[in-house]
């Protein structure tokens, strides 16, 4: 996948144009907007090991270093489920976008949404904001209870 390969990441342009048709996100693999203009992977998805505590831990989602307080936006319509805080991530926006697709926004701030919100695809929904480990950005796909690597499902040019 492109956005693993951190050397590749400076070539890549990213398009936020939401162009889906009307289509659900079942069928829009590769095809979805990244939700933040940053394509800087700082922990992937996946099995990490972490050099300074010497631990492997899984992450359900992808990490990306951006500057704090660039904007956030949801990468297909959907109804914010929660806004919750979640330790490491800070406050989460959860959205539920059917057929048991579900999208996770953390590291954030300024948040423009509340449960029960409906959102479009490409609407700022919040800021990134920073963690223990400095300016960055949480952001998962899951499908029925199923982490599945967000970089398979966005649309890199």
């Amino acid at each position: 996948s492109l956005l693993a390969d951190n050397s590749f990441s400076h070539y890549v342009t990213l398009d936020q144009t939401v162009n889906y048709d009307g289509r659900p996100v079942s069928a829009l693999k590769g095809k979805l907007i990244l939700p933040v203009l940053s394509t800087f992977v700082t922990k992937d998805f996946g099995l990490n090991f972490d050099v300074n505590d010497r631990i492997y831990s899984f992450n359900t989602g992808i990490d990306v270093s951006i500057a704090k307080g660039s904007e956030v936006k949801a990468i297909a319509n959907g109804t914010v489920e929660s806004v919750t805080f979640v330790p490491m991530y800070g406050f989460v926006i959860f959205i539920n976008h059917g057929e048991g697709f579900k999208s996770a926004y953390g590291i954030i701030e300024n948040i423009k949404v509340k449960q029960g919100d409906i959102v479009k695809a490409g609407t700022v929904i919040a800021n990134t904001s920073d963690n223990a480990s400095g300016q960055g950005f949480h952001f998962e796909l899951w499908r029925w209870s199923r982490p599945l690597d967000p970089k398979q499902w966005i649309k890199v040019n």
